[in-house]
């Protein structure tokens, strides 16, 4: 046997699987401290996203957009394998496969100014209240139910720091935004500003962390099987708190 050949068997057989694997694609947006483009390794979640696809021989790409264009193009299955720490929603079923292992909880709150009275424990709390939201974001069912009903007023915004000024302007009693998330945006966008918002409340459903496979990518399940396996082993194992702890989470 050739040298060269011989050398080409010793590199397949001491490199690691993903160096060699599929990349996989997911379109989201920058959702720090979690997750983004100029967070330490793209973020807490994303770091344990890349362990298990690592383990399973692939390697982790982002492409950051708006929500509501990652939903749009994560569902067609072509460019992207879907879309990257979705909350559960039903309705997002029809063209994404969730996977059944989380990543961490980022349960989405609803914040209102310091001076403000408003306290949400129950669902009939929110009658009345006009809420502010970022386009393509997720609610409960119960909060969809009072949109739809008319109960609630939906005040819609592109940016998520957009919604600082309409609680500001008292145009919306609360927004609805993860209280960690909405303290970093306010931090870069208003340096040196005071965050005078609180959190009043929760919505009503568990906020962890999902990825979101698109049905039409040609053999998902089997990658979407294969992550689930790798993240319940790295919870069992204790790599997922080690990653939790070097982003201080």
């Amino acid at each position: 046997m050739c040298l060269k050949k011989r050398f080409l068997i010793l590199l397949f057989l001491i490199l690691p699987a993903y160096s060699w694997g599929e990349i996989v694609k997911f379109a989201t947006i920058n959702w720090a401290p979690f997750y983004g483009k100029e967070l330490k390794k793209d973020g807490v979640v994303s770091e344990i996203a890349r362990e298990a696809l690592k383990r399973s021989g692939h390697n982790l790409k982002f492409e950051y957009m708006p929500w509501k264009r990652a939903l749009k193009k994560g569902a067609k299955g072509k460019k992207y394998h879907g879309v990257f720490g979705c909350w559960y929603s039903k309705d997002r079923e029809k063209n994404f496969i969730y996977s059944k292992e989380t990543m961490l909880d980022g349960s989405p709150h609803f914040i209102a100014s310091v001076k403000s009275s408003v306290n949400i424990s129950k669902e009939s709390d929110l009658n009345g209240l006009t809420i502010g939201i970022v386009r393509g974001y997720a609610t409960s069912d119960a909060l969809t139910k009072l949109f739809e009903a008319k109960k609630s007023k939906k005040w819609e915004v592109s940016k998520m720091y957009q919604l600082f000024s309409l609680i500001e302007k008292k145009k919306v009693d609360v927004v609805l935004e993860n209280e960690f998330v909405a303290q970093d945006i306010f931090k870069k966008k208003f340096p040196g500003k005071k965050f005078n918002f609180k959190k009043v409340g929760s919505d009503f459903f568990n906020g962890r962390l999902f990825m979101c496979w698109s049905r039409k990518f040609p053999e998902i399940q089997k990658i979407a099987d294969e992550f689930d396996k790798k993240l319940k082993l790295m919870k069992s194992d204790g790599s997922l708190e080690k990653i939790k702890k070097e982003f201080n989470f």
